[in-house]
């Protein structure tokens, strides 16, 4: 078992986790693999030519280790993949770095990119580095001219902007797929925290995405939006979505169903508790 690169091992609740050429690995007094539901969508899309950059992150706070890499056409880590090694979870996502392609040659500034990292052991938060401007020459490797310093896990904003964030299940279904399923209403468990002060409307969106076989593609989507109304307060305040009636109406008909929860904020964070659906198997009219 080699390791892909000198960063990419880090030591979190009594285990060194790290990042092989082709998978994840946990040493505990002897080596074995980590079983990894990411594993293929990481190594199939790797610039090996770059993957001395790759370097892994602890955030114990959240009990997460997560690997910044480059994919096949970046110079710079510009995905990355999270264990909760807690609730043997895996995450996934990527950063906005299409500017930082391998056949750009102009001057370029980006802010999302991750190229080290230190715990919040060390400060109140975890903090980054991350590269903000650089020129490539062709046929040689680009030359950074700027870099910066981000601070995580702290406010609610991205840099003083709207923070986009989501979260989205797997395909659901009833027995096994084999039927097609009609949805009726979804009784949300959504509560928003840390709330600036201030009355006004703050939404959290939920999408139902159908399709209807496997590979293919999406068949239409229903959207419904969760309006919260929060009343002027000087202290940061929680609020808890109470839908009227018994539930919030929904209507779709699927052999396969995803859920995603989003919201775009600055004033707010959002936390998702146990949804509900109402299913119940259908024909395709």
């Amino acid at each position: 078992v080699g390791i892909v690169s000198a960063a990419s091992a880090a030591n979190a609740a009594n285990a060194v986790f790290f990042m092989a050429d082709n998978a994840f690995y946990v040493y505990q007094g002897s080596v074995s693999i980590l079983q990894s539901s990411v594993a293929k969508y990481v190594f199939d899309d790797f610039n090996y030519d770059q993957k001395e950059k790759c370097f892994a992150a602890v955030n114990s706070a959240f009990g997460e280790v997560t690997w910044f890499y480059p994919t096949a056409d970046s110079f710079e880590p510009n995905r990355y993949v999270t264990l909760d090694y807690d609730e043997n979870v895996w995450s996934m996502g990527d950063l906005d770095m299409g500017s930082l392609a391998q056949d750009s040659g102009d001057l370029v500034e980006n802010k999302y990119n991750r190229t080290a990292w230190r715990d919040a052991a060390v400060f109140d938060a975890p903090w980054s580095t991350y590269v903000t401007q650089y020129k490539s020459n062709a046929g040689t490797a680009p030359d950074v001219t700027k870099c910066g310093i981000m601070l995580h896990e702290t406010g609610s904003s991205a840099n003083n902007m709207a923070l986009d964030s989501y979260i989205e299940t797997g395909d659901i279904s009833i027995a096994d797929g084999d039927a097609f399923s009609f949805y009726s209403r979804i009784i949300p468990d959504i509560r928003l925290f840390d709330v600036g002060s201030g009355a006004g409307s703050r939404t959290v969106d939920i999408d139902l995405i159908n399709k209807d076989f496997p590979g293919a593609a999406i068949t239409g989507t229903t959207s419904k939006q969760l309006d919260f109304e929060t009343a002027s307060a000087t202290e940061p305040c929680d609020y808890t979505y109470s839908p009227t009636g018994n539930g919030s109406a929904v209507r779709g008909r699927a052999r396969a169903i995803r859920m995603k929860i989003s919201a775009s904020a600055s004033d707010y964070k959002w936390r998702m508790g146990d949804m509900r659906i109402d299913l119940q198997p259908d024909g395709r009219r």
